[in-house]
């Protein structure tokens, strides 16, 4: 059985793209509720998602960004972390740079570190 892989990433690329616009739905919804406890799951789980994808396909870049995303919500979610405006904005940037990612990854270009100083601010949010 023969597997195609630009199949698989374009579907990787379509659901991520979803994902990533339901994330910036649940963040801006934190922003508002930030206790909502079901909205910070949820964002958990989409961004999860993604770093698992990006991981299944080799796609490095995204997944040390969403993994960085990933551990600012989790400390939102455990309640580790109270919802913040900066914490909403800098995830709202995140979320701008996993789209720019997933349009290189499309085009095919590499990774260019441009997310490096992203994650180091996610990284130092979260507590790293």
């Amino acid at each position: 059985m023969r597997i195609d892989n630009r199949a698989l990433l374009d579907i990787f690329l379509a659901e991520s793209e979803e994902q990533v616009a339901s994330l910036e739905q649940t963040v801006r919804s934190l922003q508002e509720r930030p206790a909502d406890q079901e909205a910070a799951t949820t964002a958990y789980r989409l961004i999860h998602t993604l770093e698992g994808s990006a991981a299944t396909l080799g796609l490095g870049e995204l997944q040390c960004l969403a993994h960085a995303v990933k551990r600012v919500l989790e400390g939102i979610r455990r309640q580790r972390h109270p919802v913040t405006g900066e914490m909403v904005a800098l995830l709202l940037e995140a979320a701008t740079a996993l789209r720019a990612a997933l349009a290189r990854t499309c085009d095919g270009a590499q990774a260019d570190g441009a997310d490096d100083e992203l994650r180091a601010r996610l990284d130092r949010l979260a507590g790293a």
